[in-house]
């Protein structure tokens, strides 16, 4: 029983971790930050949840890791609320959309890097980004009504 616990501490302290960066995104986003300052954000926080990972697999020994991409932000009512677009084609915004998809392409890429110098570790990427946009696309095959 007692192994178990830093498991479960390890769990939290890098869930916590995931949520800041996203916080980091939306704080800037939503404090007059241009797309484009924001944008160049990215590199630094994904090179910080690397180096997350990196520590965890050194300090810790963890083998095993479930990383998740940013969903598609331009879909979320309050961010369409605060940043409006009238070329929506299905209700988002198209350069918040970028903007999370330009994150989760550095993401892939620094987890790519991660399973090459560690091969004996298990990285899963959870793409919650494609997910996401699949049920909004075929969300009457879900059972979700439209108004």
């Amino acid at each position: 029983m007692a192994s178990q616990a830093p498991q479960q501490s390890h769990h939290s302290q890098i869930s916590a971790f995931m949520k800041l960066f996203y916080k980091d995104y939306k704080y800037s986003l939503l404090h007059t930050k241009s797309m484009s300052e924001v944008s160049k954000l990215v590199p630094d926080i994904v090179e910080t949840i690397k180096s997350s990972i990196e520590q965890l697999i050194k300090d810790a020994e963890a083998k095993h890791f479930v990383v998740s991409r940013i969903i598609p932000i331009g879909c979320l009512p309050g961010f369409q609320t605060m940043f409006p677009d009238n070329s929506r084609k299905i209700q988002c915004h198209k350069g918040l959309n970028l903007f999370a998809t330009l994150h989760n392409d550095y993401l892939w890429q620094a987890l790519e890097e991660l399973r090459l110098k560690y091969p004996e570790v298990e990285i899963i990427y959870a793409d919650y980004f494609k997910a996401f946009m699949a049920i909004l696309c075929n969300h009457a095959f879900f059972g979700f009504k439209t108004k």
